[in-house]
């Protein structure tokens, strides 16, 4: 566990960490966890065995590239600011891959004031469902990355194909009263249950 009165921050560089249980908490200040995979070639990678906690006055998940398997629920609480979501390629060299988060048997959960999810050319997982819950806003977009063109070959492109997101049992639930935002550019998506896009007011 990592817990401090102001930051709390966890960053995950050229290593592979295989952990039971990772809470990054801050009583009074932001909680913030990244891994970044920038060298081609290489695979950073987070396992852990059990629950992924992050909270705080804001909550951020930032991973670059990388794999990252959480056996049970992955969860972001911002108790007074963003409790944001991100996933994207490690790096802007040609046909970088994108990162590949799994929960491998429970739900990802994002909660927070206002609370997003952005996944750009990578892969989410969630077994039992995905939730972005914000007290005011709430917005989840998919999208591909810019495109890249082969250094060694004219002309010839990275694939820019779109995010790839999962949910194998449940339900992705989007929800915030003052809006609710959804967006998807390419990729792929399928929820087992359905989508969920709700705002009272918005």
């Amino acid at each position: 566990a990592i817990n401090g009165v102001a930051a709390s921050d966890l960053s995950v560089v050229e290593s592979e960490i295989i952990v039971r249980n990772l809470e990054v908490t801050s009583d009074e200040s932001s909680a913030n966890f990244s891994l970044y995979d920038f060298a081609a070639g290489t695979t950073d990678s987070l396992t852990v065995n059990g629950t992924m906690t992050i909270r705080g006055d804001s909550a951020s998940f930032s991973q670059y590239g990388g794999t990252v398997s959480v056996l049970n629920q992955l969860s972001l609480t911002a108790t007074d600011g963003d409790a944001s979501f991100i996933s994207d390629i490690g790096s802007n060299y040609y046909d970088a891959p994108g990162a590949i988060t799994t929960i491998v048997n429970g739900a990802l959960m994002v909660v927070g004031p206002t609370a997003s999810a952005s996944i750009t050319e990578s892969e989410l997982t969630a077994s039992t469902g995905i939730t972005i819950q914000g007290q005011k806003t709430a917005s989840f977009f998919t999208k591909p990355s810019a495109q890249i063109e082969n250094p060694n070959v004219a002309g010839e492109f990275s694939k820019a194909a779109g995010a790839k997101t999962t949910v194998q049992k449940g339900a992705l639930t989007v929800k915030g009263p003052v809006s609710a935002f959804y967006s998807q550019a390419e990729g792929i998506a399928s929820y087992a249950t359905g989508a969920s896009i709700v705002s009272t007011k918005g």
